[in-house]
């Protein structure tokens, strides 16, 4: 009996680290990845990783938030792909932005501005959050 179930157990676990995993990451967790990532490497590093796979959802919640300035730079990064769609899938979108800006160049002027931002969208999500 014990065996059984130890070896079932054991099953589940190896399903559970060989299955891909999918899961929704918060509206909170998006808007500290966008800032991370764009804040230690510009755009092209955001677009580029993980977290540029909410791009769309980001500056949906950036503007309800209220955390314009942001909202509207995430906005004009994303008009500089083609067609003015972010692939949600990291592959594809690596493979367009090595296409768009293979010398790490596009965004640049988004990048400088976002460090002079005077606004936090983090605590404007907090602010939201508790009004709703």
């Amino acid at each position: 009996m014990k065996f059984r179930a130890l070896a079932l157990i054991l099953l589940l676990a190896l399903t559970a680290c060989t299955k891909e995993e999918t899961f929704e990451v918060n509206e909170k967790e998006k808007i500290t990845d966008f800032i991370m990532e764009v804040n230690n490497g510009g755009f092209n590093q955001y677009f580029f990783n993980s977290a540029g796979d909410d791009a769309v959802s980001t500056l949906e919640i950036l503007k309800r938030i209220e955390a314009l300035a942001s909202a509207k730079l995430l906005e004009d990064a994303i008009s500089r792909f083609p067609n003015s769609t972010v692939p949600k899938e990291r592959e594809i979108r690596q493979e367009i932005l090595e296409e768009i800006d293979p010398d790490e160049e596009l965004f640049e002027d988004l990048d400088s501005t976002v460090w002079s931002l005077a606004e936090d969208p983090e605590s404007l999500y907090d602010l939201y959050q508790n009004k709703h």
